[in-house]
């Protein structure tokens, strides 16, 4: 199959035949286009996970700041000092955060507010790590208005979350876009990419661009539920069977 690249040449338009499926999707869109992304999590979240997920967005041609990834600058600042640095960066160049929900993000994000609002006392005497400092961020950035700008929630479907309407979302991060992956990939790409080109030219190109990121980020996704769920059968068979096997070790016991 082919597709047409336009490039604009003065006032003429050449067209070149490409072949289509040998472009990969960060080839497709120049890197003024796509966005850089920060990505946060609970510490409770699977690393692997995790790390896959971000992975995916990097091969999509997005810039990918997680600090499962930057260990000994982490550790050589700290987790606030490395959240607000990598911040700054990504609001420079119009780039978002992504907060990946779980069940442990969505208590904290309670908990937080709760401390914040109603106690009106100080939650990071609680705790210090990343999703705290990250929670204090968003909590800061409601407070002016634009929480929205920076931060973006992401659902994976590996997580059967409580999460049907607004008012099931915690307080702290009501407002936020969320997105749910792999069902709204699509929603997620227009919400990371930068604005779109003014010519024909870019506009095709990331028409195109879009087309092929939506499928792979949504295939991704999918592969990645499908992984956590053979890993969590296994772990689960595995626990069965070492019950088994306590429990026939303990019956062969009595019996002598």
């Amino acid at each position: 199959r082919y597709f047409m690249d336009w490039s604009h040449v003065g006032h003429l338009w050449i067209i070149e035949n490409l072949p289509y499926d040998n472009l990969m999707p960060s080839s497709f869109l120049s890197l003024d286009m796509r966005g850089q992304v920060l990505l946060l999590h609970s510490s409770a979240t699977d690393p692997q996970l995790v790390c896959e997920l971000g992975q995916l967005f990097s091969e999509l041609g997005f810039r990918v700041f997680l600090d499962l990834w930057n260990q000994t600058e982490l550790g050589s600042c700290g987790p606030a000092a490395w959240l607000h640095s990598k911040l700054d960066h990504i609001q420079n160049h119009g780039g978002k955060a992504l907060l990946v929900l779980s069940p442990t993000t969505l208590q904290r994000a309670e908990l937080y507010w709760k401390i914040a609002v109603e106690r009106q006392s100080n939650p990071a005497t609680y705790s210090s790590d990343m999703l705290a400092s990250a929670l204090g961020c968003i909590f800061a950035d409601r407070q002016k208005g634009c929480a929205a700008q920076r931060f973006v929630l992401v659902q994976l479907d590996v997580h059967e979350l409580p999460i049907n309407e607004e008012h099931d979302m915690p307080k702290l991060l009501r407002g936020l876009p969320l997105y749910k992956l792999p069902s709204q990939s699509q929603g997620l790409l227009m919400e990371l990419c930068l604005e779109s080109p003014n010519n024909m030219s870019g506009k095709l190109k990331k028409m195109w661009w879009m087309k092929k990121a939506q499928r792979k980020l949504a295939q991704g996704a999918q592969n990645i539920f499908k992984s956590r769920v053979r890993t969590e059968s296994m772990l689960t068979q595995f626990d069965s069977l070492s019950l088994d096997t306590e429990d026939t070790e303990e019956r062969m016991f009595l019996k002598n």
